[in-house]
């Protein structure tokens, strides 16, 4: 006789115990983390748990999973939709600094997963064709501005790397931050969102070749300017 499928859980439920196993996971790390002790921060049973998720090991990749698949799902309109490489890039560091600030455990997480079992994101990856379902429009659009002269040559990846280490190091980084500028979490939030066009024109002025007019280029000033008011541009006698 078959056994009857296993109900399935609700949305909320699995919310619940996806955000509580991250929690526990960054705060403990992976071997130092307790079934229990994520069951209570879920407001849930350890049977509940076990019966679902059937180990530790299950439920950790459930959880690199699930944090995967809702990166995927806000990337791929960055990287797959936009004509022009300025949409691209703004749409890029705008949508995975919102999924940070939605999600600021995340950076932390994903450090953990590295740290503790390097070949199991690699293999996560490789199974959801996360780099070829990515990057490949975005790449393209970097060559041709390329070669038209109007970005500096720079390897696409290398491009997208500074647009994502630019974005995720302040969360890496912000216990330290906080503590060292005496920044509030409410404050943290604040810059953060205000590092979504910082960024980006950041990006694009570094890129940009001044002697070729293009969309891209953009003067630093206005972003320099209210920090060093000294470095305003003299006018011309």
């Amino acid at each position: 006789m078959t056994k009857p499928p296993k109900p399935a859980l609700t949305s909320s439920t699995e919310e619940k115990i996806i955000a509580a196993a991250m929690e526990v996971f960054i705060a403990c790390g992976y071997h130092g983390a307790r079934m229990r002790e994520i069951a209570q921060k879920a407001n849930s049973n350890l049977a509940l748990l076990n019966y679902y998720f059937r180990s530790k090991e299950n439920l950790f990749k459930t959880v690199c999973s699930k944090s995967i698949d809702k990166l995927y799902a806000r990337l791929f309109v960055s990287f797959t939709t936009h004509a022009t490489l300025e949409e691209s890039i703004r749409s890029l560091v705008g949508v995975y600094m919102d999924t940070l600030l939605e999600t600021e455990g995340l950076p932390l997480f994903m450090l953990n997963v590295l740290a503790q079992h390097p070949g199991l994101l690699a293999e996560i990856l490789q199974e959801k064709n996360f780099v070829q379902g990515l990057f490949p429009h975005f790449f393209q659009q970097v060559e041709t501005e390329i070669a038209a002269g109007r970005i500096r040559n720079i390897q696409p990846r290398e491009l997208l790397l500074n647009c994502l280490a630019l974005c995720v190091f302040p969360f890496i980084a912000a216990p330290m931050f906080k503590a060292i500028f005496r920044v509030q979490h409410a404050e943290f939030r604040e810059l953060m969102a205000q590092r979504k066009t910082q960024v980006a024109e950041f990006i694009l002025g570094a890129i940009c070749i001044p002697k070729a007019p293009s969309p891209l280029c953009y003067a630093p000033y206005p972003l320099l300017i209210p920090a060093f008011p000294h470095m305003r541009p003299k006018d011309k006698p």
